[in-house]
């Protein structure tokens, strides 16, 4: 990435200025975002264009949540336009990140392979051993903005997402998908 530093560094200060409310969309998600990025990015051969982009993507997809919580996708894709130019992006880049941003998106949609990872290293954590604490973190923080929502409540979204969900990439559909079948079984227990 142009500007590498300064430009990550400018993403944390937005995402650590979130309220504590953010247990779930904050500096770690996005640093365990780009980290799956580059890794999968890197096990199907990127170009290193591409592979930059990706990694801006990851970078920036959730830095709209300082501004909204609803279509935060939207507004992660007004801060790269007020920012990437900043870092020698050119216009046509700047578009394919916001591309990227956007397909990010529920229900997703991916355009192309980028995409793919992107998504996939969006969500990896639902075939790892984290699946329960970050889903735990992140029923916290839909909680604040849905009081309504119980935890049986949030069990069955998350069965349902799952069943629904699946795994672009062959490293997700490869590594990931079993564990994640796994605790869609684990949650299915938690539901009886």
């Amino acid at each position: 990435m142009r500007n590498e530093i300064q430009m990550k560094a400018l993403v944390i200060k937005y995402l650590d200025s979130l309220a504590h409310y953010f247990s779930y969309h904050n500096t770690l998600h996005t640093c365990n975002v780009l980290a799956n990025a580059v890794f999968i990015g890197c096990n199907v051969d990127l170009e290193k264009h591409d592979l930059e982009l990706l990694m801006t993507a990851a970078l920036w997809h959730d830095t709209g949540f300082i501004l909204t919580y609803k279509d935060h996708e939207e507004a992660s894709c007004q801060l790269c336009k007020k920012h990437l130019p900043d870092f020698g992006y050119s216009p046509e880049e700047v578009e394919i990140v916001i591309s990227l941003i956007m397909d990010t998106k529920l229900p997703n949609n991916p355009t192309n392979l980028i995409s793919q990872i992107l998504l996939d290293s969006d969500v990896a954590y639902l075939g790892t051993s984290l699946a329960q604490k970050r889903s735990t973190d992140l029923f916290h923080e839909l909680q604040h903005f849905d009081s309504s929502l119980t935890h049986e409540k949030w069990i069955q979204t998350q069965i349902q997402f799952l069943e629904s969900h699946r795994f672009y990439t062959q490293f997700g559909i490869s590594f990931l998908e079993s564990p994640k079948q796994a605790y869609i079984q684990t949650l299915r227990l938690q539901a009886i």
